[in-house]
């Protein structure tokens, strides 16, 4: 996150309730301290940035496993500060992560039937000369 000013944003803190469909691995950050809940469970990420000044970042990096097969992960982390904004609008993001359902595989049984029909269709073109 940048500080867009005007002044100084004392005492930032960053929150971002990990959403439903994670599980929470780890969390690090460039500058301050940062706090999950424990190892594979739910709940909220905190993380205490301390003052930027205008046009300084921090960064914080959250590691999650995803725990659905598919579907839409809806992610917000908002950003607060001691310091009044004229522009709160800017203090939250939202990200959306469209998760698949994996690579379609087939059964052993049906695998079988398709290297046996495979091997029907090459002899019977090796044979055809």
């Amino acid at each position: 996150m940048v500080n867009a000013g005007p002044d100084t944003a004392v005492a930032v803190t960053l929150a971002d309730p990990l959403p439903v469909g994670t599980a929470f691995v780890s969390c690090t950050t460039n500058r301050g301290s940062c706090a999950g809940p424990p190892v594979g469970g739910p709940g909220t990420v905190t993380a205490d940035l301390g003052d930027l000044g205008v046009g300084e970042a921090a960064g914080v990096t959250i590691v999650v496993d995803v725990t659905v097969p598919s579907g839409n992960i809806v992610n917000t982390a908002t950003a607060t500060s001691s310091t009044p904004d004229p522009n709160p609008d800017n203090n939250r993001s939202t990200n959306v992560v469209s998760v698949g359902a994996g690579i379609p595989m087939l059964s052993p049984p049906l695998g079988a039937l398709l290297a046996i029909l495979l091997a029907a269709a090459g002899l019977w073109f090796v044979r055809r000369d």
